[in-house]
């Protein structure tokens, strides 16, 4: 009776077993799924931002690059203006 009752309860455990590792991997799947989904979602978001942010980058650089130019331009032109203004100095010997 012993041996009986023994045998149906590791016969009962070993199906019940079987079948929460059966649940258990059908729910590790579907939430792999899930997470997969998740994430290329983000990714593709990521992606998107960074195109944008390296576009902005581009404009600004661009910006600076036009603005460093001009300032150089104008230096140069200052300059060039103030020495023709500014007569040279009398030197020792021409007097």
């Amino acid at each position: 009776m012993l041996r009986t009752a023994l045998c149906s309860f590791l016969g009962g455990a070993a199906t019940a077993g079987g079948a929460g590792y059966y649940v258990l991997h059908q729910d590790l799947y579907k939430t792999h799924a899930v997470l997969e989904q998740s994430v290329q979602t983000v990714g593709a978001s990521v992606r998107e931002d960074l195109l944008a942010l390296n576009q902005r980058v581009q404009l600004l650089e661009a910006a600076a690059s036009m603005t460093n130019l001009s300032d150089e331009v104008q230096r140069d032109t200052v300059q060039h203006e103030n020495e023709e203004t500014v007569p040279a100095p009398a030197q020792a010997g021409d007097a």
